[in-house]
């Protein structure tokens, strides 16, 4: 019991350490092809994302590897978004959308070295599960620079846009890069367990139940000791009763053997002795 306890604590402190947070990952206003992400885009986006229509993945640089092991392997996914109008600073009054980002190991270890630190997103409009904006990407870059102003001065449209082969979509919109983020080991604030909590719950004892399994096994083992001490009180009884039954019944045996070889020694009860005979050796006897 004692290690099952201490397994749980362990286990516990382990799984309190979480990758997801919650980040700013756009702003209405102006995007690398000189279109703007509009506050019903936002509203769009935050409305409509559902990780079970279309689940948004995390990406270096909006590049889509297609290997497992490639640097631009998919980095994390996007489990939720919001929408929340900025309150103060230079972006106040603006609409801006947050993404629940469920990290990988690597892009937490990223976040630590200070590299890839802005978001950028990915917009598909008219997306056709919802009819409305959507969330299809999101990605890290080290750049907000070249992101920003460089790719605005250099190009006027999505088609020249140099992001142009890295979009799902020639009409999808990338964003400028969003604030600053990183990842803490801060303990779990979601009501909603993660994906492990959920298959180590369904794979170790509930501590509860384990406990009041032992309880009810311990009133049985104490129910069949009772019973058990009773009837071998029963069975010594019987024992002794038995032992007296069997000395009796061995001299009731005795007793009868006794009378019958009694009974066998003595004539019958209409027995009458014959007189004795005359002349039996040639002689005749004579009463005197």
């Amino acid at each position: 019991m004692q290690a099952i306890r201490l397994f749980h604590f362990l286990m516990s402190r382990f799984v309190g350490l979480t990758m997801r947070k919650k980040f700013r990952v756009a702003v209405e206003g102006q995007t690398t092809d000189r279109r703007a992400i509009s506050r019903q885009d936002i509203m769009d986006m935050a409305k409509n994302y559902n990780q079970q229509t279309y689940g948004a993945r995390v990406w270096l640089e909006h590049f889509r590897g297609l290997f497992p092991d490639s640097a631009f392997k998919a980095y994390g996914d996007v489990i939720s978004c919001t929408a929340e109008e900025i309150k103060d600073g230079d972006l106040k009054g603006k609409m801006a959308l947050f993404a629940e980002i469920d990290a990988s190991n690597d892009l937490v270890a990223m976040a630590k070295a200070k590299q890839k630190v802005y978001f950028s997103v990915e917009i598909q409009p008219d997306f056709p599960a919802v009819g409305g904006s959507y969330l299809v990407g999101l990605a890290v870059t080290d750049s907000p620079a070249s992101l920003g102003t460089e790719y605005i001065t250099f190009s006027q449209t999505a088609k020249n846009s140099p992001l142009a082969a890295r979009k799902q979509k020639p009409e999808n919109l990338i964003s400028t890069s969003e604030e600053v983020w990183e990842f803490s080991e801060d303990p779990i604030t979601s009501n909603e367990p993660s994906l492990f909590n959920k298959i180590l719950a369904k794979l170790r004892p509930k501590e509860e139940k384990v406990q009041a399994n032992f309880s009810d096994i311990e009133k049985c083992f104490e129910e069949v000791t009772k019973y058990c001490t009773n009837l071998k009180a029963t069975v010594d009884n019987l024992g002794k009763q038995l032992t007296k039954i069997e000395t009796e019944l061995a001299a009731e045996k005795q007793a009868s053997a006794n009378f019958r070889t009694k009974i066998d020694g003595q004539p019958p009860a209409n027995y009458t002795q014959r007189p004795p005979a005359t002349g039996g050796n040639g002689q005749q006897q004579t009463d005197c």
